[in-house]
């Protein structure tokens, strides 16, 4: 029996938003240093309408993150949906896929599991009531190579 721990945690969190904001100021530096090298009309122009939806919807993406979590918050106040947040367990038994989050356990038969996919940053797991998600970043106790070959060597099979 294998076990497995995900977990995201701030820093995890903010390391992320990090790197999307330096990417999106990357993005519109690129754009400006090669429209002042060039100096043609018609790539300022074509510059003007690449980076004006960065430079306009980035404060609004920023509120609606801000209005989400506040919404989740709220939520997670009212006791509902505690499981979607904190420490996740996953094992590998003889029966299937056990879950342990902090409000219970949840296991799927193999029988269950319709389809695994994998990309080189995560598992999706499907079944025909749940969908696992198991980012290989947040796996923070267990090998995800050992993890994706038993899952794929034991789905369909009793």
């Amino acid at each position: 029996m294998e076990h497995y721990s995900t977990i995201h945690t701030p820093e995890i969190i903010q390391t992320r938003k990090r790197n999307m904001r330096n990417i999106i100021i990357i993005v519109i530096s690129i754009v400006l240093i090669i429209g002042y090298l060039i100096k043609s009309p018609l790539y300022n122009l074509i510059s003007i309408f690449v980076l004006m939806p960065f430079i306009i919807l980035y404060p609004f993406s920023q509120r609606s993150r801000r209005i989400l979590k506040k919404q989740f918050q709220r939520s997670l106040k009212e006791g509902k949906n505690r499981e979607l947040i904190g420490r996740k367990e996953m094992e590998i038994a003889n029966t299937g896929i056990i879950n342990k989050t902090p409000t219970g356990t949840q296991s799927t038969n193999w029988e269950e599991i319709k389809n695994i996919y994998v990309t080189p940053s995560h598992a999706f797991i499907y079944t025909s009531d749940i969908h696992y998600i198991v980012p290989k970043s947040s796996v923070i106790e267990g090998d995800w190579g050992l993890f994706i070959s038993e899952l794929q060597k034991r789905k369909g099979s009793p």
